[in-house]
């Protein structure tokens, strides 16, 4: 079919209709510019993340814990509310078989958050520390050299009817004790409280 040409034209195609471009309107009707979570006063943002974030509960740490969904929204809401995830929160550990690598691995992390002032820590992470299964030495010596690394995962005394926590607590206080010295010196100091312990319980002297 031939196309069609304007009256009084002759010989001339029909100029294509212009289509009118829509402008993409940013804002409410009234044409006001929106106001996102970010454009709130520093305050209240904090006061809505300390609501959001903060649990009634102690958190119990697993290997698959992750930062809450809130946190993962974006890189500014992240560095804002990360402080307050983990230090108005409490969090509880459970050292299987004396095994404390879920725990060194997560005070790593919270170390970051913690705040010093004059040399001193001024807040840090109410952390609880349980302790379950058998006695496993090599994991006792593991978890020992980490508190002589870094001086973290310290099991202090505790009133408790659990001897296996007690002998944790006294293997951290010979650590402890011995600071400035070398791990070999430790180690030395170790072996022979493993010798006592084994006259009272060979369970202690078994290297599984």
């Amino acid at each position: 079919m031939p196309p069609k040409r304007k009256p009084g034209q002759q010989g001339q195609l029909a100029a294509p209709t212009k289509r009118r471009k829509m402008k993409k309107r940013i804002g409410d009707d009234n044409g006001k510019k929106r106001t996102s979570f970010l454009d709130l006063p520093p305050e209240l943002r904090n006061d809505i993340y300390e609501r959001a974030l903060i649990q009634p509960t102690t958190i119990t740490v697993t290997h698959s814990l992750k930062d809450p969904k809130l946190l993962r929204t974006c890189r500014q809401i992240r560095f804002e509310a990360r402080k307050i995830f983990y230090l108005r929160n409490s969090f509880r550990v459970v050292v299987h078989n004396c095994d404390a690598r879920l725990l060194a691995a997560f005070e790593r992390h919270i170390a970051q958050f913690e705040q010093w002032e004059g040399g001193k820590i001024k807040v840090e992470t109410l952390l609880y520390i349980a302790i379950s299964g058998r006695k496993v030495w090599g994991n006792l010596v593991q978890w020992c050299f980490e508190v002589h690394q870094r001086g973290g995962g310290f099991l202090g005394p505790k009133p408790s009817d659990n001897r296996l926590r007690s002998v944790i607590a006294a293997a951290h206080a010979v650590t402890n004790a011995s600071g400035g010295v070398s791990w070999e010196k430790c180690l030395e100091a170790l072996e022979a409280m493993r010798a006592a312990l084994g006259l009272v319980d060979k369970g202690w002297l078994r290297d599984d």
